[in-house]
């Protein structure tokens, strides 16, 4: 069974949404691996990766970033927003190091 951390905050480093991965930096400096599945997500929608789209990325930007990211939408610039998002997630050690899990938007104070 996955022994799983305390929630965590940190930023998006980088995220590619054609290979479903990226990387987040956590607040302690750590840089912890992300897949998309890892990404808590239950809207509307799906993921079109070849397409360059992946809507649970996209949940993790606030509100007038995902507005930003679909006009005149292009991968480059939504892959640009994504980083240094604020996110909430947990962490397991697993063979390759540190994964995140239930990964969620930070929201704004």
């Amino acid at each position: 069974m996955e022994e799983l951390s305390d929630f965590q905050t940190g930023r998006i480093k980088w995220y590619a949404v054609a290979k479903n991965f990226g990387f987040i930096r956590s607040d302690e400096g750590e840089e912890i691996f992300l897949h998309h599945s890892a990404i808590v997500y239950d809207g509307a929608g799906h993921c079109e990766h070849l397409r360059g789209m992946c809507v649970r990325a996209l949940s993790l930007l606030h509100h007038e970033d995902q507005a930003a990211a679909m006009h005149e939408f292009s991968t480059p610039k939504f892959e640009r927003l994504l980083i240094d998002a604020s996110v909430r997630f947990r962490v397991i050690q697993a063979p390759r190091g540190p994964e995140a899990r239930a990964v969620k938007r930070l929201e704004k104070r």
